[in-house]
């Protein structure tokens, strides 16, 4: 993903601060019983565009948005689902993973490199790698003695059946809710999910 250094940036995180709905006023999306802020959503789209473009991303400032939206209630919907499965992953396993793929990237500034490149802001990274684990540890529970393929299988068909159970609600500004796809789609009116309007 791809960000940019200008005053549309300023404008920009100002319409994601300024809030989705009277309920859920300030949220981007709420899972269950947890929201998550547009500000939280706003300081990883600053955090990109800072140091690239959206263009250079091959993407959109909507479609920017909405992918790491989509991260956000992705990281929060497997927390949860972990809870149900038993399997935990804990701050100091995100911080040997964090470790050793930094190792593998040849350091902090390369993995920070490679995860912009990404669209993924470096506040975002540890995010990405606790998800990564809990899917991993997830598959493991459910198929211990599995293949890599079956423990996806079972991740997969565990996780569209536990959101199934789960009220997941996606500000209008930024999309709505594919339950089918565990993924948030482009919004029905298109000037709501504009962030730069």
């Amino acid at each position: 993903m791809k960000l940019v250094k200008s005053v549309l940036v300023v404008s920009i995180v100002g319409l994601l601060l300024a809030g989705c709905g009277a309920s859920n006023s300030g949220s981007a999306a709420v899972i269950g019983d947890v929201k998550i802020p547009e500000s939280t959503l706003a300081q990883s789209f600053a955090e990109i565009t800072e140091v690239t473009s959206v263009a250079a991303l091959e993407s959109t400032e909507d479609q920017l948005t909405r992918d790491l939206l989509n991260r956000l209630v992705l990281l929060e919907i497997v927390r949860q689902a972990a809870v149900l499965a038993e399997v935990e992953v804990t701050p100091a396993d995100v911080a040997a993973e964090r470790s050793k793929t930094e190792a593998d990237f040849g350091g902090p500034a390369q993995l920070t490199e490679a995860a912009l490149a990404q669209a993924i802001a470096p506040k975002d990274i540890n995010g990405v790698l606790e998800l990564g684990l809990t899917i991993s540890r997830i598959g493991v529970k459910l198929e211990p003695t599995g293949t890599q393929e079956s423990q996806s299988a079972a991740f997969n068909t565990f996780i569209l059946s536990f959101v199934e159970g789960l009220d997941i609600q996606i500000s209008p500004r930024y999309g709505t809710w594919n339950a089918q796809q565990i993924s948030v789609d482009a919004p029905t009116n298109p000037v709501a999910g504009t962030p730069g309007e």
